[in-house]
């Protein structure tokens, strides 16, 4: 496909592209959800008294406290500056991930198509789109993702405690930052010849802060289960989030107006194929893709033992993956090609480069959806202050995820 032989640097157009996307669907305001409020809440406590309270000035004890500090520092105009933090959080995401794609990745069309598809990708443009932690946490993690690819090929000291800092924010950033660390550890420990001791290290230091919160926390709310461990032993024998989970991501491949019924068994069939074509074929992973494929397992695993929550909710959880998934999946198929006799290679390839219209327009569909919502709200009789308590609600059809 010479179509695809161009050179890398039209890459920088497609994260510009993003960003239009982006900033397009957050031009009125961002989109604001009771986890927002109690972010920018918390935001404008600390700004004025260096305490984590939320709107009801209790302590926040819900979430890890970095993005509040974080948006504390914005200044009054918070909400509308939060944004501009999550234009340069998708900035340093798809640079990221792009990078590791040109990487791992050897077919140029196969690299252009990951570009593509994750400039245009509607989970990363839905994180963005609203006052969320995700962002930022996205950002760490592809962050800690490319100092490990580049640790692996040349193990420096700093190169090590880069990854520790990356961690240690992830961390403090989102509950499920240490999901990741034990997942990184893990594929470290089975892939590599890291010493156990370096391994230890890493997920020690990386989740002292989050340790040293959750003991705070415990401290703090004794009368109540501590947030990150809600609902645990109910959740294990149910399968609610793994009837959520199992949509969201059938949802990144099919269409919504496809039942689940349909949509889930079809998801699975494929990538149950895939992975038996790959062994089949005896194909052979990276280091760093195995790693990657660890990372999204032990993620998922572990987000079946946490709190239930809606589907909504559960594409903010899974979007953090997206970009790792999709870059094992994509790796997976690349080598699968290349077993394949020219034709039917091409053919794939084609067929490949068709479904891409479908994450295409549903992404521009849905910010064009919060564009015209966020716009046309009806500004509250109060102006919106620094505490964000006069923000309006969210529905639930200001997501319209299709």
């Amino acid at each position: 496909m010479k179509l695809f032989k161009t050179k890398k640097r039209w890459n920088h157009c497609l994260i510009i592209i993003a960003i239009g996307l982006q900033l397009y669907s957050t031009h009125c305001k961002p989109g604001i959800t009771y986890d927002s409020r109690q972010y920018l809440s918390t935001a404008h406590s600390f700004a004025q008294s260096r305490q984590l309270l939320n709107e009801k000035g209790i302590p926040h004890l819900a979430h890890t406290p970095l993005y509040a500090i974080i948006l504390s520092g914005l200044g009054p105009n918070r909400m509308q500056l939060s944004k501009y933090l999550h234009t340069v959080c998708l900035i340093i995401t798809l640079w990221c991930f792009i990078y590791l794609a040109n990487q791992v990745l050897q077919s140029v069309y196969f690299q252009w198509l990951f570009a593509i598809l994750l400039a245009t990708a509607t989970p990363l443009q839905l994180i963005h789109h609203f006052v969320w932690s995700e962002p930022v946490f996205l950002a760490f993690l592809a962050i800690l993702l490319v100092l490990c690819y580049w640790w692996l090929s040349h193990p420096t000291s700093p190169l090590f405690w880069g990854m520790i800092l990356a961690g240690f924010f992830l961390c403090l950033q989102r509950n499920p930052g240490i999901f990741v660390i034990l997942g990184m550890a893990l594929g470290l420990w089975w892939f590599t010849k890291t010493k156990r001791w370096r391994i230890a290290v890493f997920v020690m230091l990386s989740i002292s802060g989050w340790l040293a919160w959750t003991a705070y926390t415990f401290q703090t709310n004794q009368s109540d289960i501590q947030p990150a461990f809600h609902n645990l032993l109910r959740e294990i024998t149910t399968r609610h989030n793994l009837d959520h989970h199992l949509n969201v991501l059938s949802s990144w491949w099919m269409p919504l107006t496809i039942p689940l019924i349909v949509r889930g068994p079809g998801w699975l069939a494929l990538m149950i194929a895939l992975v038996g074509s790959g062994m089949y074929r005896r194909i052979r992973l990276s280091q760093f893709t195995k790693i990657l494929s660890i990372i999204c397992f032990v993620y998922i695993i572990c987000l079946q033992f946490t709190e239930r929550v809606d589907y909504h909710e559960t594409t903010r959880y899974l979007t953090v993956i997206f970009p790792l998934a999709m870059l094992v999946i994509f790796s997976v198929i690349e080598l699968v090609f290349r077993h394949l006799s020219v034709n039917i290679a091409q053919t794939f390839k084609w067929l490949l480069l068709f479904w891409m219209f479908y994450p295409m327009s549903r992404t521009w569909k849905n910010v064009a959806t919060w564009h015209q919502i966020r716009c046309k709200e009806k500004p509250t009789i109060i102006e919106i202050r620094e505490d964000a308590r006069n923000s309006l609600p969210i529905k639930a059809s200001d997501f319209v995820d299709r």
